[in-house]
């Protein structure tokens, strides 16, 4: 999804990258993701929770947990972030299109809901 998201920039498209805070943290610590993409001026990393505590594991036994948690907390906030103005939201252009990941079916819920189109890929 990262290279997907450089060819995109590359097009000349503004381009959020969104992922968990657990996701965003672990992407901060051991990758150069900041330098890599401080090249591409429409780039931006964002991240939402996941709704799972700081210090739950996110192993596989515990795979419902976190699809329990996206649904009921993620969800909303996806839906919340998807909605604010484009001013909201230190001058970025609005959202016009999403690519999400296949697993992640809420963001087809959300899409649906507020009238974007969507492409889902299998990460």
């Amino acid at each position: 999804m990262l290279k997907l998201a450089e060819l995109l920039c590359l097009s000349g498209l503004h381009v959020t990258f969104l992922v968990t805070d657990h996701i965003r943290s672990h992407l901060l610590r051991f990758t150069n993701i900041q330098s890599h993409f401080s090249r591409y001026p429409g780039f931006h990393l964002d991240s939402i929770s996941d709704g799972l505590p700081e210090d739950h594991p996110r192993l596989g036994d515990q795979l419902m947990e976190m699809f329990d948690a996206l649904q009921a907390v993620t969800k909303p906030l996806f839906r919340q972030m998807l909605l604010l103005p484009a001013s909201a939201i230190a001058a970025r252009p609005p959202v016009t299109f999403i690519i999400a990941d296949g697993i992640l079916s809420f963001t087809i819920d959300v899409a649906k809901e507020i009238g974007l189109p969507i492409v889902c890929c299998c990460t």
